[in-house]
């Protein structure tokens, strides 16, 4: 339904605490530096309390889900008060009411560590089997949540970037047929996106440039993995125009081309300025000669 992440994870732990009644559920994830826990989700501890754990620095005697995350297992305390990982932390969790922390580490794909699921309870005790069972589930889940919803807004953010580019942009199979092109490709060639699709990048060709030009163009794609350089094109009106390309290679896990990219901006103004300057330097504006 592509709620945000925060909505999806508050579900996870309400489930979880509809299971586990006599408890209090948090999700706390790793920030991008690998260092800190930032807060995910725990709807029914105290503000004061989640705005306090928020940041914390992973490491040895961090509290459980400190713990956990640095050393990626799982961590059972039993009573809060009286266990060393909590030594700086008991008269918070006395505020709060905390009693037991059960934490476990949120794994994804590649053994990454996404964060932590922890239970909460508000007396000293020791977790079931079935509890044991229950908190890696939650965990598991986590971790194919964060990973999917961040996948997903990355890929959003991809499409975002790809539709308001001010760069054309063409992407072809293998083989040189036309995948797809973004919004100003069409804007510069006059070429929908339908009109091209399955096409080879050919079709605006100018005749300008000799085989030599493009055999020289795929051997440097072939060997460095790009190309970069000014391009004159044919639009579907037959005008000329020139480009400033780049050309390159996406490769698969074998090293292969998997798809070719190209990126490339309208400079015709430019080269037209340029012809004007240079012949302004070398003949008479207004008798035209040299």
């Amino acid at each position: 339904q592509e709620k945000p992440l925060a909505t999806i994870l508050e579900s996870i732990v309400l489930a979880i605490e509809q299971i586990e009644t006599d408890a209090s559920c948090s999700i706390l994830l790793l920030d991008t530096e690998g260092k800190h826990l930032l807060h995910g989700a725990a709807p029914n501890l105290p503000d004061f309390y989640n705005e306090a754990v928020n940041g914390i620095e992973i490491g040895y005697s961090t509290g459980s889900c400190g713990t956990a995350a640095y050393t990626r297992s799982r961590v059972i305390v039993e009573d809060i008060q009286s266990h060393p990982y909590w030594k700086n932390y008991t008269a918070i969790a006395l505020e709060s009411n905390l009693g037991a922390c059960w934490s476990e580490p949120i794994i994804g794909t590649n053994d990454k560590l996404l964060g932590t699921f922890a239970i909460y309870h508000h007396k000293p005790t020791s977790p079931s089997e079935e509890a044991l069972s229950l908190i890696e589930s939650a965990a598991k889940l986590a971790a194919v949540v964060i990973e999917h919803k961040r996948a997903d807004d990355e890929q959003r953010l991809s499409s975002r970037v790809f539709n308001v580019a001010r760069e054309g942009i063409i992407v072809t199979d293998p083989l040189g047929k036309i995948i797809t092109v973004n919004p100003m490709f069409s804007e510069i060639t006059g070429f929908s996106h339908e009109e091209v699709i399955g096409k080879n990048p050919n079709i605006l060709k100018s005749g300008k440039h000799d085989t030599a030009f493009y055999k020289e163009m795929w051997q440097s794609i072939a060997t460095q993995g790009h190309w970069h350089g000014e391009v004159w094109n044919r639009k579907k009106d037959g005008q000329l125009y020139a480009e400033q390309l780049t050309i390159s290679s996406l490769l698969d896990d074998m090293k292969q081309p998997r798809q070719y990219v190209g990126l490339f901006s309208d400079i015709t103004h430019i080269k037209e300025h340029q012809q004007s300057l240079e012949l302004m330097a070398h003949y008479d504006v207004l008798t035209k000669l040299p």
